[in-house]
């Protein structure tokens, strides 16, 4: 019995080898389907506790105490290791991408800071910390999620059942949504109730919803406008179901970012409509962003306790009102950029925190280690060179998308709509919110910045196989 108990460690270690063994080999073969878990996870599941008046770990935490890093971070880089030996004989080589040096510019920030870390006399650094979720990790682990999507759902049959099985997901997920918000309180992460009181109840708190939402109301619109004639009637149905539907889980989520992002996205699909479309569209999406933003104004920030009378919309950034959400964020934005001192180059370091004690940032918990900004965020981790590389990177997809579009047609046309309007969506939560260090939120920029490359790689080969 002693022997056995000495042995079980071993035995545990030997069969977890051969499941990851297996699971490589799996992968080698169905890499789309790997892929996919992946997906249906990062859909399904919130990454959000705040405001929970339980707070328990997400899927997104699991495994952070034992391997410092979550099991499904581990997963994401498994795939993509397996990616990478697959393109390796794979005859069509990835689209080129302007981004690669982005990435690779801060995977050598990172790698820097660990080499300072190793060699610094301070006995609180530790290599590891240069890797902390604290710092700009997920801007590596979103590149990696970029590098799968285009790679694996790079074919067109793929690229389509990719977009079909996301469209699902995320129908499934806003049912799940709105029947909990409608017969079971909504989600818990309800820092409206909870705390400032405000008797609303959400569909759900996480901006990640708001985005996915936001993606089946784009791809659900572009297909009534685009290929009504070629839908069947139980296919229009469905998708104005779908648009209803996610609509509804964006403004009753109560979040700003989503109804501002959504807005931004509305821009771009009127926009690109021909002319004698667009004015029907601006009235619709003007009557949709107009009503959400009186029902949030009216129900949330009209019930806020002991706040200014004139609480405006965005009081957090120009106001200084006092609540739950209390302090100015251009405070905030001060006090980050007056903590870099002499590190403004390269910035503090993804050890980094900024150094406040301001009452107004009482809203922080102590926590200093990061920002209420995206781009704040990386300003204080690594400086303006940091910046400029992350706002180089988005300059460098856009002119991407712009040029891209023109050779494509059809649903790829679409899928790269979608990714750009996904974009614009991350602007006010990378403006005023901390996706940097959600894994969720960075899968899901990923997400967005690979949509148009990924439809450009489908067009190229459905052209050579025409050619063929």
């Amino acid at each position: 019995m002693v022997y056995l108990f000495t042995a079980l460690p071993f035995l545990v270690a030997f069969l977890a080898a051969l499941a990851v063994i297996g699971w490589v080999g799996f992968s080698l073969h169905r890499p789309a389907l790997s892929a996919f878990i992946l997906v249906a996870v990062l859909v399904a599941f919130s990454g959000s506790t705040y405001g929970q008046l339980d707070v328990e770990r997400t899927i997104y935490s699991r495994g952070t105490g034992m391997f410092y890093f979550s099991i499904l971070n581990y997963y994401l880089w498994g795939i993509g290791a397996v990616v990478a030996l697959r393109n390796a004989f794979n005859r069509y080589q990835p689209v080129a991408t302007p981004l690669a040096k982005y990435f690779i510019a801060f995977a050598l920030l990172i790698l820097a800071n660990a080499f300072v870390a190793g060699a610094s006399d301070d006995k609180s650094l530790h290599i590891i910390n240069a890797f902390a979720y604290s710092g700009l990790i997920n801007v590596i682990n979103m590149s990696i999620f970029f590098y799968i999507i285009v790679n694996v759902f790079g074919a067109p049959p793929e690229a389509r059942k990719f977009l079909k099985f996301l469209l699902i997901a995320i129908g499934i997920r806003g049912i799940f949504g709105i029947v909990r918000w409608a017969f079971f309180g909504g989600d818990t992460a309800n820092i409206y109730e909870n705390i400032e009181r405000t008797g609303v109840k959400l569909t759900f708190f996480d901006i990640n919803d708001g985005f996915l939402a936001t993606l089946a109301v784009f791809c659900s619109a572009w297909l009534l406008s685009y290929r009504k004639q070629f839908l069947s009637q139980r296919e229009q149905y469905s998708l104005w179901g779908l648009l209803l539907l996610e609509i509804f889980i964006i403004v009753f989520s109560f979040r700003r970012s989503s109804l501002v992002g959504m807005g931004l996205a509305a821009i771009l699909f009127i926009t690109l409509l021909p002319a004698h479309k667009r004015f029907g569209a601006i009235l619709l999406s003007g009557g949709v962003l107009g009503g959400g933003i009186a029902i949030l104004t009216a129900l949330r920030l009209g019930k806020v306790r002991g706040v200014n009378e004139n609480r405006s919309f965005l009081f957090d950034i120009f106001g200084g009102a006092k609540g739950a959400e209390s302090g100015s964020r251009t405070l905030e934005y001060t006090e980050a950029w007056r903590s870099l001192g002499d590190y403004w180059l390269f910035g503090k370091g993804m050890w980094g925190t900024m150094q406040s004690n301001l009452a107004e940032l009482s809203y922080h918990a102590g926590n200093f280690g990061f920002v209420h900004s995206g781009f704040g965020h990386i300003l204080l981790k690594s400086g303006v060179f940091g910046l400029i590389m992350f706002l180089g990177l988005l300059a460098s997809f856009a002119t991407y998308y712009v040029q891209a579009r023109k050779t494509l047609s059809g649903d790829l046309q679409m899928l790269a709509d979608a990714g750009a309007a996904g974009v614009l969506f991350w602007l006010p939560t990378l403006l005023i919110g901390t996706p940097v260090i959600e894994f969720r939120s960075m899968m899901m920029l990923g997400l967005a910045l690979a949509l148009p490359f990924l439809a450009v790689r489908a067009a190229d080969i459905e052209r050579r196989h025409a050619v063929a």
